[in-house]
């Protein structure tokens, strides 16, 4: 609502202006009446409007003076001038400070209507370009984000970027926070775009919790992995704003959302940097860690400097072991599978079961899993490989010195190898899409489907993903309402029937599913094209 201070020394006249209209309607509240100009000064001393309707004759301080003196520091503000005189000097002086309006009375309610409607469309209009402009702001400012994260930038945008984000002028604690949900990413059945409200949900919680710092908050989507990807950059001022430790900070921060929004998540802290420029190194190192995430001690936050600490004295990569083991999983020798992690477990015990040893040692062996992973298919994602082994039993296996369950995981993780090769040779997409196209009325899953080719759930959804562009249930889902669609036109079945043929037991869920899709509710879209069919 716009503020409306009407200055008049009749009252009787000032009480008809604030009658005369319904401001409110017209998007205004009466703020003050005031009786001459220094009362009207007196009020705006302690409070805003954005106009102002007033007589010319007063005493103590007229209409006009009221307008000079107002214009010495609100150039903007809007003034409609009511005068009794048609005497033209008035008007010119009036003119000369930038009146808005020069109105005779008695005021016509008509010709005031027209002056605060053009002055409400002219608010209107700033206030549509300040949104727009803050919006282009944010987003610019979003964009130079990401180029200092990505590390491809030049001198002119890291300079700019620091006049934009000041907290990080002369900030020599700074790292980038990946967030993660294991509730979000490991759904196999969610859907693209239910994920996303999710993630979405945990963005906009952060920035609450970030405030001021919020700009600090990137949401962005990654193309070559299919994924939207959330994190903030902490700077220590954070910290210091609240009068906390960096760490204090983060652990309040993670307990918040995780209350706020009722979820686990994750947060995996990167590098710990100095200089901005050095961003790029924090952000990078953060997916690193993300990656050996499945494979450390469950944690709520992992730091990089914690977890990838490798090169201290005593520390023992057991290469030939490895080598061994690793070259069984790769020919499917499940005997020797056994043998060598034996051998892998004795030497192990023989260096120090120590943490540093089993860092070391899990990492050297992860890379080598995936890269056999990869030799079978180079358009693999790794990002699902590791996914894959963080659910098997592999971090029992060697972070628990269990030979079992590192020897069922090796066993397992030969039978994928396995399945990739043969996915490969067969083109099992193409048994899929048939699958969808002749059963889609049944009770299609993805895990379902990968029992029954006997291929890996994670594998599968990554290359039905890779082909379509969809997910394995955004496609099944589209498939069904095409088949709906083309019943709704040449049957005359129920929509209740036609749902149920089509697989959505649920006639609600049917109906929400098809206005996303066609736009409109089934009932209506039949007769449309019916309609049409006729015209």
């Amino acid at each position: 609502m716009l503020r409306v201070m009407i200055v008049d020394d009749e009252p009787f006249i000032a009480l008809g202006i604030s009658k005369i209209i319904n401001w409110k309607d017209e998007g205004y509240e009466v703020a003050h009446i005031a009786y001459n100009g220094r009362e009207a000064m007196d009020y705006l001393a302690e409070h805003e409007v954005e106009l102002i309707v007033a007589d010319i004759q007063m005493p103590v301080m007229n209409g006009l003076e009221l307008l000079e003196e107002v214009r010495k520091t609100r150039a903007k503000l809007e003034f409609i001038i009511l005068s009794g005189y048609s005497d033209f000097a008035y008007a010119q002086r009036a003119i000369r400070s930038s009146c808005t309006e020069y109105l005779l009375k008695p005021v016509q309610k008509e010709e005031l209507l027209r002056v605060i409607r053009e002055i409400a469309h002219k608010y209107e209009q700033l206030e549509t370009r300040e949104m727009k402009n803050k919006e282009m702001e944010r987003i610019y400012n979003e964009h130079n984000f990401k180029t200092i994260l990505s590390g491809k930038f030049d001198d002119h945008q890291l300079d700019d970027f620091i006049v934009q984000n000041p907290i990080f002028e002369n900030e020599s604690h700074m790292r980038y926070v990946h967030i993660y949900s294991n509730d979000i990413m490991m759904e196999d059945d969610l859907e693209d775009e239910e994920r996303l409200h999710k993630i979405e949900r945990v963005y906009q919680e952060c920035k609450t919790y970030l405030g001021k710092f919020s700009d600090c908050c990137i949401l962005e989507y990654i193309q070559s992995e299919g994924e939207y990807m959330l994190g903030f950059v902490f700077c220590q001022k954070m910290a210091k704003e609240r009068g906390q430790e960096n760490n204090e900070y983060l652990e309040n921060l993670l307990a918040y959302l995780q209350k706020e929004l009722g979820m686990e998540l994750v947060f995996i802290a990167g590098k710990p940097v100095e200089q901005v420029s050095k961003l790029y190194r924090s952000y990078s190192s953060a997916f690193m860690l993300r990656s050996f995430q499945g494979f450390c001690m469950s944690q709520a936050i992992y730091y990089y400097e914690e977890v990838i600490n490798t090169r201290a004295e005593g520390v023992v990569l057991c290469v030939e072991s490895l080598d061994q083991l690793i070259n069984a999983v790769s020919l499917n020798e499940k005997g020797k599978i056994k043998e060598n992690v034996d051998l892998l477990f004795d030497e192990m015990e023989h260096v120090g079961f120590n943490e540093k040893n089993i860092a070391i040692n899990t990492n050297y062996l992860l890379f080598r899993l995936i890269y056999l992973a990869v030799e079978q298919d180079e358009g693999i994602n790794q990002e699902e490989v590791m996914r894959y082994i963080s659910e098997s039993t592999f971090e029992r296996g060697i972070n628990r010195g269990s030979r079992v369950h590192l020897t069922k995981f090796a066993n397992e993780y030969a039978d994928y190898i396995i399945q990739l090769r043969k996915n490969v040779s067969r083109g099992i997409l193409g048994e899929i899409e048939k699958e969808i196209h002749q059963n889609y009325a049944q009770n299609l899953t993805l895990r379902g489907l990968s029992q029954k080719y006997y291929v890996n759930s994670s594998y599968l959804g990554q290359i039905f993903r890779k082909k379509y562009g969809v997910s394995f249930k955004d496609y099944l889902s589209e498939f069904r309402i095409e088949k709906a669609s083309y019943k709704l036109i040449q049957t005359d079945l129920k929509i209740s029937h036609i749902a149920e043929e089509v697989g959505y037991k649920d006639l609600d869920y049917f109906i929400t599913k098809f206005i996303e899709k066609k736009g409109v509710a089934p009932a209506k879209y039949r007769r449309q094209m019916l309609d049409h069919e006729k015209s």
